[in-house]
């Protein structure tokens, strides 16, 4: 069988079903890198082994958390260079290295100031491979499995927090720092995953074209699309007409040059935006102070929580990402910041009434409506993460156009990280009101905005977008036609 594609690394699987599986796995252990941070250092702060060597106050929290944003908006530098010079497999093994420096920085921290560099470093490296990443696997993937490979890349975020928040709770009865130095060593192990995993796993078709390896790519296409020799020439002859074609065009200025262009971005900016500004935050990194405003204060009932917590919004992000295809993008969202604004308002009326009381039922009750919010949540937008902005560019801009989302993902998710400990200890139970009024801003951004792509071929979203006009793609062209005859930085959908 070998034999049959003699270009690619022997190790990498033969048939469709193996090739994407391990695609698929790749993509999960980078996923779950983000995960296993965001909640460890939200368990982390309910261990008084960890408090007892950090200072933990709104000031100090805030800087916990914004140093691992700084170090992703400081990635978006290298992002694209990286992706497009080295290639999507080689950066995502650099970025590994430069998560394990981080990992060994943090776990062996005497200070906050050691602490706040390694974050910052590891926050360098996970955003670094958080970008390479969906781009290899939205660029092997089949059309026909493109969009539930990268909805579901960003749902193993959720898986990442349901480990890190198990095994913060089997290490909380370690009488040492090492009850959180080993969950600290333990976030290497996604990485090294990852790694490992590139083993199986082909370079882009599209990146080796571009390069002169069109045997590889041949290979590549044949074995992620199950097609024979002849169909896989007729996708190398387009992506080779597609990259003559982008030659000439700018993967930056390109972005801001058309009105199209200019839509997608701001769409991405729009998304970034409820993203971390919707109030998912509260849950990723500050759902401890939250129970302990709902008056949970146990430190073994938190990290019980923050388990079910975790496990709940893997299961709803993991069925989110497999409706988008029947439900689609813009419908599914709509509805899901409307039950995150209805699960805000009456999570800030319980957190009021039952702050500080004795009753039980009324503390976990306020759980539930954080519950329910993380379930519409994680339904809709986990999965969008890296699902929209990597369908919606055209490929000459699909690097820039993800660096110019995840630049913005970062900046806010860096503001919420500073404003939510100042805003939660201040405002109380007002927040969540506050968080919810604002978040009705969005609704008519996403209904007015945003562009309906399921379910579509690159070229019915390019016409959705104004790229194309439907008279130029009812004609009667052949699809070779059609792709010498697209606008810079349009390439066809098999690409």
């Amino acid at each position: 069988m070998s034999s049959a594609f003699p270009n690619i690394p022997r190790t990498v699987p033969k048939s469709q079903l193996g090739l994407l599986i391990c695609v698929v796995l790749t993509s999960m252990a980078n996923s779950c890198i983000m995960g296993y941070d965001s909640m460890m250092m939200n368990s982390l702060y309910s261990l008084p082994q960890f408090s007892g060597v950090f200072t933990l106050n709104s000031t100090t929290v805030g800087l916990y958390n914004a140093s691992m944003w700084m170090g992703n908006i400081l990635s978006c530098l290298v992002m694209q260079p990286c992706a497009d010079k080295l290639g999507r497999r080689p950066t995502l093994v650099v970025s590994a290295c430069i998560c394990l420096i981080g990992v060994v920085l943090q776990s062996a921290s005497q200070n906050i100031a050691m602490f706040i560099v390694s974050r910052i470093v590891l926050g360098f490296g996970v955003e670094v491979a958080g970008s390479a990443a969906p781009l290899l696997v939205g660029e092997i993937s089949p059309t026909k499995y493109r969009g539930l490979m990268l909805g579901i890349y960003f749902t193993f975020f959720q898986a990442g927090s349901l480990v890190a928040s198990g095994v913060t709770y089997g290490t909380q009865h370690i009488q040492s720092t090492w009850a959180w130095r080993v969950p600290s060593i333990l976030q290497i192990v996604p990485s090294l995953i990852s790694v490992i995993m590139l083993i199986f796993v082909p370079e882009s078709p599209r990146f080796m074209v571009s390069r002169g390896k069109i045997d590889y790519a041949r290979d590549t296409l044949k074995v992620a699309n199950n097609i024979d020799n002849a169909e896989a020439e007729l996708l190398i002859v387009e992506i080779e007409k597609a990259i003559a074609l982008e030659a000439n065009v700018s993967p930056w200025t390109s972005l801001f040059k058309t009105k199209p262009n200019i839509h997608r971005v701001l769409i991405v900016i729009s998304l970034a935006l409820m993203l971390e500004l919707g109030g998912s935050s509260v849950v990723s990194y500050y759902l401890t102070f939250l129970l302990e405003q709902a008056g949970i204060t146990s430190t073994k009932t938190i990290l019980q929580i923050n388990i079910i917590m975790s496990s709940w919004t893997f299961f709803w992000a993991v069925v989110g990402a497999s409706c988008f295809d029947f439900t689609g993008r813009k419908l599914q969202s709509f509805v899901c910041m409307c039950g995150m604004i209805i699960s805000f308002f009456v999570l800030g009326g319980f957190v009021k009434t039952y702050s500080g009381s004795d009753n039980t039922s009324g503390q976990y009750a306020t759980v539930f409506w954080m519950g329910l919010f993380s379930a519409f949540y994680n339904f809709a937008f986990t999965p969008m993460n890296c699902l929209y902005p990597t369908e919606i560019f055209p490929y000459k801009t699909r690097a820039s156009g993800t660096t110019v989302f995840k630049f913005f993902n970062c900046g806010f998710g860096l503001l919420a990280s500073f404003v939510l400990s100042f805003g939660m200890d201040n405002l109380n139970w007002k927040f969540y009101i506050l968080n919810a009024g604002y978040d009705i801003l969005f609704l008519p951004c996403i209904y007015f905005l945003w562009v309906e792509t399921s379910k579509c071929n690159l070229e019915d979203i390019a016409i959705k977008f104004g790229d194309l006009s439907v008279d130029f793609i009812e004609s009667p062209h052949s699809e070779s036609d059609v792709e010498t005859e697209e606008v810079p930085g349009m390439v066809s959908e098999k690409n």
